[in-house]
């Protein structure tokens, strides 16, 4: 979007049209466009889970007592291997979040010095232009309000964007650090059955009761495992929200902006005896 400044110099037999463009101005609105890491995927510990039905489904009542200890093993070895992949991911997120904010700043940093370029270039001619005291001041003027109105918008889409990524970080966090949480409540409630299981085995419990209440243990955990896991499903939302936000308070700050480029252009043109 570009808006033009036709004066007419009062007086003269010419016209002076000087064309300064937005897009010299609104460097910001590129913010709106910065994309969100995908959330993991919820396959990243869901196959410990699935694991407790191998060993709920153990071969004959009797099978149970006498594998419960390689049962086990198995079972927390899946879920250490899952946490760690978990813990991976992690860290695979957070690099990925540092170099998109890297490559942001870098492209914001070069659109606000290209910007800042064209709009002293301008000024430059607006000032050509000027045959009066009058104008000129006007001109500065003008140009004291555009950079300040330039800064404001800047100061604001900065907070923004901190804001945004503060909460992006702040999301991905609480989902890791749920799942991881999540992981070490199942592996614990699995533990605890076996070690029920183990300890009804050696007082002589009938195997098949054993066999039961470890099914029912087992499937306890990975229920509540689960319920745990879709609560942190809220991530995406909380992006998205985050997201929303963003853009509604980067487009804030360039209405605010273009509100007050109008403003210093009527006042010009009005120094100009348009």
């Amino acid at each position: 979007m570009d808006y033009k400044i036709k004066v007419v110099a009062a007086g003269l037999s010419f016209i002076v049209t000087a064309t300064i463009p937005l897009s010299a101005f609104a460097e910001d609105t590129q913010t709106q466009t910065q994309k969100m890491p995908k959330p993991p995927l919820n396959r990243e510990i869901q196959r410990p889970a699935t694991a407790t039905q191998k060993i709920s489904n153990a071969d004959g009542s009797k099978g149970v007592c006498t594998r419960l200890d390689t049962m086990f093993s198995g079972m927390k070895g899946q879920i250490e291997n899952h946490r760690g992949n978990l813990q991976k991911k992690r860290g695979e997120i957070t690099d990925k979040l540092i170099e998109k904010k890297e490559q942001v700043t870098d492209r914001l940093l070069e659109s606000r010095e290209n910007a800042d370029a064209k709009r002293q270039a301008h000024y430059a001619k607006l000032l050509e232009k000027a045959t009066t005291d009058t104008q000129k001041q006007a001109v500065e003027t003008f140009k004291s309000t555009m950079e300040s109105a330039v800064q404001s918008r800047r100061d604001k889409v900065d907070t923004t964007l901190k804001t945004f990524r503060d909460g992006v970080a702040a999301a991905f966090k609480t989902r890791q650090d749920g799942m991881q949480t999540a992981a070490t409540k199942m592996q614990d409630a699995i533990k605890a059955a076996t070690d029920k299981a183990k300890a009804d085995c050696a007082s002589g419990t009938d195997p098949n009761q054993v066999k039961t209440e470890l099914q029912n243990a087992l499937k306890a955990a990975k229920t509540q495992f689960e319920t745990e896991r879709k609560a942190l499903e809220s991530t995406k939302t909380d992006l998205e929200n985050l997201k929303k936000a963003r853009n509604e308070s980067v487009k804030t700050a360039m209405e605010e902006f273009k509100a007050a480029a109008e403003k210093a252009k009527t006042d010009l043109k009005a120094a100009f005896g348009q």
